[in-house]
């Protein structure tokens, strides 16, 4: 619909492991965004900065993967937005 965007963040978070199995984060970061719009007429970019706060929580699959879902919300002037994210983890 005309709008595009991408954003960079950069979260900190402080995992409670409640056993061998599963943990849960609460997560605190920033956002840096950058917005682009080609709706008729109207062309413009915006880049805006943000916050993030959220939580997470993980389960073990093996020593070495896990696997998340993570909430988190950004709070970006014009644009907050909800998340919801799934990943996969490697450990070294």
């Amino acid at each position: 619909n005309g709008l595009s965007a991408a954003a960079i963040d950069v979260n900190a978070h402080y995992l409670f492991k409640l056993s061998d199995m599963f943990g849960f984060y609460p997560l605190l970061g920033l956002d840096l965004s950058f917005w682009k719009f080609n709706i008729g007429k109207w062309d413009d970019n915006a880049t805006r900065f943000g916050a993030n706060v959220g939580l997470g929580a993980e389960c073990y699959v093996s020593d070495v993967i896990t696997v998340g879902l993570e909430v988190k919300y950004n709070a970006i002037k014009d644009f907050d937005a909800a998340m919801l994210g799934v990943r996969v983890g490697y450990t070294f």
